[in-house]
């Protein structure tokens, strides 16, 4: 009895050995699998907030489980307020359906997406971004995280509109003046051309636009080809001559052919503004006949006379 009462002691003892050493084991097989997640997060966060884009990773439930610098800056968010909570949390509840529908085709699909969007903050300011979402997969090949990367582009946006904004005078301006202007690239095609222009060709500017002068003038650009040629080298070219435009009207013009040069100074096509001055030659012309008729009378005529008024003025 002895013996066996010391036996079942000795298996106690073993059994109660054996689950601690399990509970131990366990434990540093939980810090194994533990430790190397908190390294891979603070090194996905050392990366990320050096990032100036927002950078955010959720769950297949749309939860946030993690968002860099860039992310809290931008949505006025901290890490804490965020994690574990959908894009609600960030933005308006529409907007928020249109992510997390963005975010359940990545899912599906277990391919990249990007799309632009607009976006209300808090603040009640427009934010122009393109976003790309990505699945991060398991072990599988299965998504089990979807990232995000927001690029804001409302600076873009912004400039895109002054320059909108800035050709749109610019062709209100263009568009009245008398002359043709327009431009042309290093093949001859048309860019540009405003309103005067269109009219004198007797097309509506789209029509014009991507074609070459041949198009509308055939044999006649053998006359000013040249001009164009010494343009496309670099130069400014002037000159005076009569053209029939493709309305049917022949005009006395003045020709300025301006190089349009890049940053490099390479040339990548002309710059054309062209004046009627058929009003001017007319009147040229005419008063080079009245002269001549002067000149006709006085040499017909062996005697001079005039009348004066009171004044001493010729009347006659």
């Amino acid at each position: 009895m002895h013996v066996s009462n010391e036996r079942k002691t000795t298996e106690v003892e073993l059994l109660a050995e054996n689950t601690a050493l399990k509970r131990r084991i366990a434990e540093l097989e939980s810090q194994v699998k533990v430790e190397p997640l908190v390294g891979s997060e603070l090194t996905l966060r050392s990366i990320t907030d050096h990032c100036p884009s927002p950078v955010s990773i959720k769950d297949l439930d749309h939860r946030f489980r993690f968002v860099n610098k860039a992310f809290e800056t931008m949505f006025e968010k901290s890490f804490e307020q965020v994690v574990g909570r959908t894009s609600s949390v960030t933005v308006s509840g529409e907007q928020a359906a249109f992510v997390h529908a963005l975010e359940r085709r990545v899912i599906e699909s277990g391919e990249v997406r990007a799309e632009e969007r607009v976006q209300t903050l808090s603040n009640g300011e427009l934010l122009h971004t393109i976003v790309t979402k990505f699945p991060i997969k398991n072990a599988n090949g299965e998504p089990a995280l979807v990232g995000s990367i927001t690029t804001d582009i409302s600076e873009v946006k912004k400039a895109e509109a002054a320059l909108r904004d800035s050709e749109k005078q610019l062709r209100l301006i263009t568009d009245t003046l008398p002359v043709l202007i327009a431009s042309l690239d290093a093949d001859l095609r048309y860019q540009m051309i405003n309103e005067t222009g269109a009219k004198w060709y007797g097309r509506a500017a789209a029509e014009i636009i991507g074609k070459r002068p041949i198009d509308f003038f055939g044999s006649q650009q053998e006359v000013w080809r040249d001009h164009i040629e010494n343009a496309l080298r670099g130069n400014e070219v002037r000159y005076e001559q009569a053209m029939t435009y493709p309305d049917g009207v022949t005009r006395d013009v003045r020709v300025i052919y301006t190089p349009d040069k890049d940053v490099n100074g390479d040339v990548r096509g002309i710059f054309s503004l062209i004046e009627d001055i058929s009003e001017q030659k007319n009147s040229e012309a005419a008063a080079r006949a009245s002269e001549l008729r002067f000149k006709d009378f006085a040499a017909a005529s062996s005697d001079w006379y005039w009348e004066m008024d009171a004044d001493l003025r010729y009347t006659q």
